[in-house]
């Protein structure tokens, strides 16, 4: 097992933005049964801060961090703030489980001086909307989203943004 920034792995990143796909990776911390074993700090190798890396060196490849790097959160966010082609979404446990003023937090620069948007782009421009729930819950993944926007009083242009604009743009949909 390698981490994801890995340079073993950087021929497959090269090869994927050459072709323009988008790479969708699994950050933070892995759920499972208390009888699964797992060795080699797994869950280790997914923190946020590898997609920073590959992001970096690829800058042509799209990349989506799934779970926003849940429990590593900040270290994703400033991650995408820094990076125009590294997005996240916010699916899993961390809307179900903090505050629902917390988004304010976690993204404050969509808040503050204009001056301290990195790349001169808003969270909420790469955020996208996610879920790995059934698809019985999806309403209530959905219903999770929009309590949290809320309690920030996120806009309505920066909410829209989320549920398809961003994506359409990271798929090369929106031209």
């Amino acid at each position: 097992m390698v981490n994801y920034d890995d340079e073993l792995v950087f021929p497959v990143y090269q090869k994927a933005e050459e072709l323009g796909l988008v790479c969708l990776f699994h950050t933070g911390v892995v759920a499972r049964p208390k009888d699964v074993v797992v060795r080699q700090g797994f869950s280790k190798r997914m923190q946020p801060i590898f997609l920073y890396t590959i992001a970096r060196c690829f800058p042509g490849l799209k990349i989506i961090g799934a779970h926003c790097g849940n429990p590593w959160l900040d270290e994703m966010a400033m991650c995408v703030r820094w990076n125009e082609n590294l997005y996240a979404d916010l699916s899993g446990s961390m809307l179900k489980h903090r505050q629902p003023g917390y988004l304010r937090d976690l993204f404050w620069w969509e808040f503050a001086n204009p001056t301290f948007k990195g790349g001169g782009l808003g969270p909420f421009d790469k955020v996208v909307f996610g879920s790995d729930d059934a698809p019985e819950s999806v309403a209530e993944a959905i219903k999770n989203y929009w309590d949290h926007f809320d309690a920030i009083n996120l806009s309505e242009e920066s909410r829209e943004k989320v549920w398809h604009p961003n994506t359409e743009k990271l798929l090369g949909l929106d031209s």
